[in-house]
């Protein structure tokens, strides 16, 4: 019978704060004695106080019970395993080091109280503390431990599941997205799951995905163009639910909204931009909403082309060049001089596609905390902010500010602090959730 092995390591150099912890935690946060396997030799690991007081090399075969017994235990690669893992538990007090563990003794949670051979678990929070937990090796090295008793963890995002079905950014492009939200209100994308997919995901995995964006209701939501035109033009008679909420705002002043909505959904590279980009932006995305709203598809196509020819996507400075070389030099010299740079490269045309892309993937990021606990799969969230400060405890704070809704000089003072993160609306959905029941805060 082989020996019971904690962790295997390629080398000493692979050793992580994710890999340790899946080796030798325990769902207490206290180290458990061990063994390591690295590069096929295996070293005993005892622990005491939150740290190694013993790593010494576990000799096989013939001659190994006397080697063990008698030879000296700090090998050279012994004694650099425990500086390394040493190194590891030093940072204990660390947040890197919190939502790690706290990540980990939540799996082990989760498959204490499951009987599913695999589990599949939401990954949701800042980018910057879910790579924590991605680079840390946690999960391969957990899954490298389950697959011994024919069990795993899928930790997947709700951008897979968009990854897999073709819903990305160039599919939100606002000259495609159009026909991209007709594909969706049909539910007619192909589900195709590649090969190295396949251990996270199968057909009927993203088949649940695209049918519960296809649901009128849902569909709605992401529907951003029909969403505003709603609140442009609401139907006679019609009262806000509610006093607050862009509804509402929409019904006091169309043309504040607007740009409030701009505003909240820019890029954050963007963040210097004065209200006179702004209001053009609001503008456009007004013209915008308008057209998609035609039910004529060829109309509706014929608009969309003028609407994005390169002469309407010149900021102030530019067009007044433009029009400078029209009156100078000839229309023709003047459209070939815009030729040179086309409309993907404007700083007009990409904040444009910026706020509709955010606003899009805003509303698909906060319907996967419901399809997550719709189908019972438990989300894992990194409940901090963007420098893996925990916010749990202090939910007030979640991006309190609504600076978006004021005007240049507020906003510019907002983004030198940042921007309003999809992950702030995803915290500000969880907190507003009935059941919560599927969603652990880590």
């Amino acid at each position: 019978m082989g020996l019971d092995i904690s962790l295997k390591l390629k080398s000493v150099d692979s050793v992580s704060i994710g890999r340790i912890l899946a080796g030798f935690e325990d769902e207490k946060g206290q180290m458990q004695d061990g063994r390591i396997k690295v590069d096929g030799q295996i070293y005993e690991v005892k622990f005491l106080n939150g740290s190694t007081s013993e790593v010494r090399r576990n000799y096989q075969g013939i001659f190994g019970w006397f080697r063990n017994r008698y030879c000296h235990k700090d090998t050279t690669r012994a004694l650099a395993l425990q500086a390394k893992i040493d190194s590891v538990l030093a940072q204990s007090g660390t947040d890197k080091y919190r939502i790690i563990s706290g990540t980990h003794r939540q799996f082990l949670g989760l498959l204490k109280a499951s009987s599913q051979r695999t589990i599949e678990v939401g990954d949701y929070g800042f980018a910057t503390n879910r790579s924590l937990v991605a680079e840390s090796g946690l999960v391969t090295a957990m899954n490298e431990k389950l697959k011994a008793e024919g069990r795993a963890i899928k930790f997947n995002m709700i951008d897979d599941y968009n990854r897999l079905l073709g819903i990305i950014p160039e599919a939100i492009d606002p000259r495609v997205l159009p026909r991209t939200l007709d594909v969706l209100s049909l539910g007619t994308f192909n589900v195709r799951v590649p090969a190295e997919c396949r251990d996270r995901f199968v057909p009927s995995d993203l088949g649940q995905w695209k049918a519960f964006l296809a649901n009128p209701t849902n569909f709605d939501k992401i529907n951003i163009p029909g969403k505003l035109y709603g609140y442009m033009h609401p139907k006679p008679g019609h009262q806000p639910a509610k006093d607050t909420g862009w509804e509402a705002f929409f019904a006091r002043d169309k043309t504040a909204a607007m740009r409030a909505f701009v505003r909240k959904n820019l890029s954050f590279e963007y963040r210097g931009f004065k209200s006179e980009i702004i209001n053009l932006l609001a503008e456009k995305l007004t013209r915008y909403v308008e057209i998609c709203a035609i039910k004529d598809k060829a109309e509706r196509s014929r608009q969309l082309e003028a609407f994005f020819a390169r002469a309407n996507w010149l900021v102030p400075e530019h067009k007044a060049m433009y029009e400078e070389f029209v009156a100078t030099q000839g229309r023709e010299y003047a459209d070939s001089v815009l030729a040179q740079k086309p409309i993907e490269g404007r700083v007009l045309f990409k904040s444009f596609s910026d706020v509709l892309i955010c606003a899009f993937f805003r509303q698909t990021s906060k319907l996967g905390l419901d399809f997550f606990r719709d189908k019972g799969t438990p989300v894992m969230f990194q409940f901090s902010d963007y420098f893996g400060r925990s916010y749990i405890g202090r939910e007030g704070e979640v991006s309190p500010h609504k600076a978006w809704r004021g005007g240049d000089e507020t906003m510019r003072a907002y983004h030198r602090e940042g921007g309003v993160a999809i992950t702030s609306s995803e915290m500000r959905h969880v907190i507003k959730m009935e059941d919560k029941s599927t969603v652990i805060r880590v």
